[in-house]
């Protein structure tokens, strides 16, 4: 009968043992349950970051090549204001020669109109002289 005590007595350990084994599996297999939801977490919150990741580089690819665009735009519209700059100051430099042109040309005129003004003021005093001598003479 002790035996079979003892034997009921190891029998019930047993089972404690096991029923605590089978909770703390019970515990284990809930705690690798939540360990495998947050890994699962992490792994959606890695993909929408790496996500997030290739659209700003995409973003950063697009903005870079809408600068290079843009300076060369500005290149070209530099070149053109240039052109436009140096074709103006040709034009402003041919303007120049044809007015010095004019005013040579105008102060020609002017001396020879001053030649010719002062020839006939020669020649009227010539004829005034003239006229003199001749009264002179017939005064005589």
């Amino acid at each position: 009968a002790e035996e079979l005590r003892a034997r009921e007595e190891e029998v019930e350990e047993l089972a404690e043992a096991v029923e605590e084994a089978q909770d703390e599996a019970a515990s284990a297999k809930e705690e690798l349950a939540e360990r495998s939801r947050l890994v699962d977490r992490l792994e959606d919150q890695l993909s929408a970051a790496e996500k997030a990741e290739g659209e700003q580089r995409s973003r950063v690819a697009e903005l870079e090549a809408e600068l290079e665009e843009e300076e060369k735009e500005q290149e070209a519209l530099t070149a053109e204001y240039d052109a436009a700059i140096a074709q103006l100051k040709a034009e402003v430099r041919s303007r120049g020669r044809a007015l010095e042109e004019k005013d040579a040309a105008l102060r020609q005129a002017e001396a020879r109109a001053q030649a010719a003004a002062e020839g006939s003021a020669l020649a009227a005093v010539q004829e005034q002289l003239e006229a003199a001598q001749a009264a002179a003479s017939s005064a005589r």
